[in-house]
């Protein structure tokens, strides 16, 4: 017999001489942290507050689940298994129902790679939160209203970083589209608009690279920002040259503020590659770029093939 209850009791009769064993868990709807490998099928699920996922466990998300937290509660992988797989015909959606600061909701994962491809992720403080892993892969997800629609911290660990986020949407960010500390990820493919604060701010030596290694374009496109790309004492790959006039970029940069802030404190000097970009502008005085004296920023092979980010 299954029995499950939020708030209720649960009654069992027994004859004369009879008895039973119980084994009480928490579920997916109650939240509280699963004890064994778990999958939701398509389908609307509620939880009441923070469902843990902890080491040696694995929830698998299928096309058409939609997920709903309530009171602040958010999604925690703790060491264990996240994999999302919904289709681009039938995603998956996490609603984290109001974003909020102070108890930061959203999915927070630590020490495991996350694979999460085709979904929804909104109203949350931080959509997608990824401490110290060996590698995320985030394709075609849809970020939105947050305070922050992706965070790394060192995901560039053991010497190489194998995260790559691609194919994906990044709109309504109050602070970051993605921000990042001690990460080098792949980021090409990618949509960021409407951002009050960063679309991309990159800390604490970090390079993130805004490319398709294979294809050798990057193609983000980023608009309506404050800043597009904030850079704080780390070196972003926007575009590439063979130095035959070659040049490998596709980044566009369309009704921002700033398009790149660079800042790299104390006497090193460094150079920031970002070959091949469409600035919005076909004069290099009209770029939208501040750099610090010790930056020099490369910016050969501009282009207008993508202003406006149509």
């Amino acid at each position: 017999m299954y029995s499950t209850t939020k708030t209720g009791t649960v009654t069992i009769y027994f004859g004369a001489g009879e008895g039973t064993l119980l084994k009480i868990e928490p579920t997916i709807q109650s939240g509280g942290t699963l004890v064994t490998n778990d999958s939701l099928g398509s389908g609307i699920y509620t939880v009441d507050t923070t469902l843990v996922v902890p080491e040696n466990v694995k929830l698998k998300i299928e096309a058409g689940a939609k997920l709903t937290f309530n009171n602040y509660g958010k999604l925690l992988i703790l060491d264990g298994q996240l994999e999302v797989n919904g289709t681009e015909s039938n995603e998956v959606e996490f609603d984290f129902v109001s974003k909020n600061w102070t108890a930061a909701n959203g999915i927070f994962a630590y020490r495991t790679p996350l694979k999460i491809s085709n979904a929804i992720i909104k109203n949350a403080s931080c959509g997608i939160y990824s401490h110290v892993s060996p590698g995320d892969t985030i394709d075609g997800v849809l970020i939105d209203n947050t305070h922050c629609g992706m965070s790394l911290y060192y995901s560039y660990n053991y010497g190489s970083d194998n995260t790559v986020i691609k194919n994906s949407y990044f709109q309504n960010s109050q602070l970051w589209g993605i921000t990042m500390v001690g990460s080098k990820p792949l980021i090409y493919n990618n949509w960021f608009t409407n951002m009050t604060g960063y679309g991309i701010s990159a800390n604490t030596e970090s390079a993130p690279i805004l490319m398709d290694t294979v294809a050798k374009v990057g193609n983000n496109k980023f608009e309506l920002a404050g800043t597009s790309i904030y850079s704080l004492n780390s070196i972003p790959v926007i575009g590439t040259t063979d130095y035959k006039d070659n040049y490998f970029g596709g980044n566009c940069f369309h009704a921002d503020t700033l398009s790149l802030r660079a800042i790299y404190e104390g006497d090193v000097l460094i150079d920031i590659n970002a070959y091949g970009a469409d600035w919005e502008a076909t004069d290099p005085s009209e770029f939208r770029i501040e750099a610090e004296p010790n930056v020099t920023v490369w910016t050969d092979g501009y282009n207008s093939d993508c202003s406006g980010c149509g």
